[in-house]
């Protein structure tokens, strides 16, 4: 019984500590608003909370969009394999590549 006590007391500690290391690393992501937009589609309400994000030339949006770039640029400098990440992507994604084939005077070519 004292051991199932035991357990239970280091199990709760173990938890709340790796709640607490959590907690320093939580991403705060920019504030994303919400409007009462809604349609009806042949009789079926549609609710599209994020229409304002489709206006791309507003201001706002620009605005959202750079935060939102500035969160994903300082989550990705924290990644210490990035040098390597990129590497290796930049290896594969470096092959010979050629044009799709033309037809001139009963001739495939390919540039």
């Amino acid at each position: 019984m004292k051991l199932n006590k035991l357990v239970l007391v280091v199990s709760v500690f173990f938890l709340v500590l790796s709640c607490i290391n959590n907690n320093k690393n939580k991403i705060v992501y920019p504030y994303t608003k919400t409007v009462a937009q809604e349609d009806d589609y042949h009789g079926t309400i549609v609710k599209d909370p994020y229409r304002w994000l489709e206006d791309m030339d507003s201001e706002e949006v620009k605005d959202w969009i750079f935060e939102q770039q500035k969160l994903t640029e300082s989550y990705i400098d924290q990644i210490p394999q990035i040098v390597e990440i990129e590497n290796k992507l930049k290896e594969r994604w470096n092959y010979p590549r050629m044009s799709l084939p033309f037809h001139r005077n009963n001739r495939y070519f390919f540039l």
